[in-house]
């Protein structure tokens, strides 16, 4: 069982609701849950562990019986003299790891992108990968995957890049993408101002409508802006000429980099494809917004 998961994604793309609904199904498993924001401020290293300790010690538990018999096994100790640098952060780090494998603990830290480097690690090219600003996380987070095996803790991270320091560790990655046709289809539905669009009888408006599908690569988050910017026009009452060239513009803004089309087999293959089958249920007569749409066979072209 691998004691460390990592959440990536886009922003918006849920990490943090799936990491609460997690919570909801697993907090009764361990005895603490330790949950830290690092938005819109990067996690100190120091900081948290002075504050993990805190917690835990103030319970009056084992953590706190523990430090009362031995101190220097203290999650946090302030630095001086003689306690100093890298050996005092390495002497914590290990400290906090007795401390997770002594009992059931869940450390989630979310949002963990804050306190990363701004740029990707050379020579991984293959599968970027991102380093922490302050390398005593990089070392944390590697001995966290390395030590806690076997043990009934686990740490949850959400972070927009993958992680440098969990690479080739016993880290159970799980990646938020795109959403599947048939959803995407359904979201586009259920939208107000696209559903409009789509069971429109102007054939632009349609076209629209699939643009907006093929830009967004079926992104939750991009097709929301892209259907705010593409349906504004309507709501100012702009003719659907002018709407179309601003979202001509949104979807340039929203192009942070050329990205070749997808080939058969890898993630996002076909998709517009797929989806345009589920949107021929406009067609159907049946097939209005807020009503359910008639079976479709999507298996041809799978």
């Amino acid at each position: 069982m691998k004691p460390v998961a990592l959440i990536t994604g886009l922003g918006g793309m849920g990490k943090t609701a799936l990491t609460a609904e997690a919570l909801a199904l697993w907090e009764s498993r361990f005895e603490w849950v330790l949950l830290y924001q690092a938005k819109p401020n990067a996690l100190g290293f120091d900081a948290t562990l002075r504050d993990i300790h805190l917690k835990l010690y103030a319970e009056l538990g084992r953590y706190h019986e523990h430090v009362q018999e031995r101190p220097a096994d203290a999650i946090y100790r302030a630095a001086d003299a003689e306690f100093t640098g890298a050996e005092r952060l390495e002497r914590l780090t290990r400290n906090l790891v007795r401390a997770l494998r002594d009992e059931p603990i869940l450390l989630v830290l979310d949002n963990f992108e804050t306190n990363l480097k701004p740029q990707a690690e050379p020579g991984t090219a293959a599968e970027p990968l991102w380093a922490c600003q302050d390398p005593a996380w990089d070392r944390c987070l590697t001995q966290l995957a390395a030590e806690l095996v076997g043990t009934p803790s686990r740490v949850l991270i959400t972070c927009r890049r993958p992680l440098a320091a969990l690479a080739g560790t016993a880290c159970q990655r799980v990646l938020l993408g795109p959403l599947p046709a048939g959803e995407a289809a359904l979201y586009l539905r259920e939208h107000a101002g696209l559903s409009r669009m789509i069971f429109s009888g102007d054939a632009a408006e349609r076209a629209l409508a699939m643009r907006l599908l093929q830009a967004s690569r079926f992104h939750p988050l991009l097709m929301d802006r892209l259907a705010r910017l593409a349906t504004v026009g309507r709501r100012c009452g702009r003719s659907s000429c002018k709407r179309s060239k601003r979202w001509r513009h949104a979807t340039t803004t929203l192009s942070f980099r050329p990205c070749s089309p997808p080939t058969r087999g890898c993630e996002g293959a076909g998709l517009p494809e797929r989806c345009a089958r589920h949107l021929a249920r406009s067609a159907h007569p049946r097939c209005q917004p807020g009503r359910p749409p008639p079976a479709v066979d999507d298996r041809r072209g799978q």
